[in-house]
């Protein structure tokens, strides 16, 4: 389990509690976004000031792989290895 999120000021700002002890499956984002997977298949969305979630999405199966955030089409896009 990630001990939080850091953010530029080293101090953590957002803590997140995973069904197991294991956080390769989070990315951060400048944007103040993380993006997390479970092993249940939850895709989840916090907002990295206030720990609320914008967006959550079950994509089937287990989220097992690392996840990568990136630009596409002047929209932000997330990949994320399931199955």
């Amino acid at each position: 389990m990630p001990d939080g999120v850091r953010r530029r000021s080293r101090r953590a700002a957002l803590a997140l509690s995973f069904q197991k002890a294991d956080n390769r499956r989070v990315a951060v984002t400048g944007g103040d976004l993380v993006f997390a997977g479970e092993l249940s298949g939850d895709f989840v969305v916090f907002d990295a000031n206030d720990g609320k979630i914008p967006y959550k999405h079950n994509v089937g199966g287990p989220i097992a792989g690392g996840m990568v955030s990136y630009a596409a089409g002047g929209e932000q896009r997330v990949a994320a290895v399931s199955g």
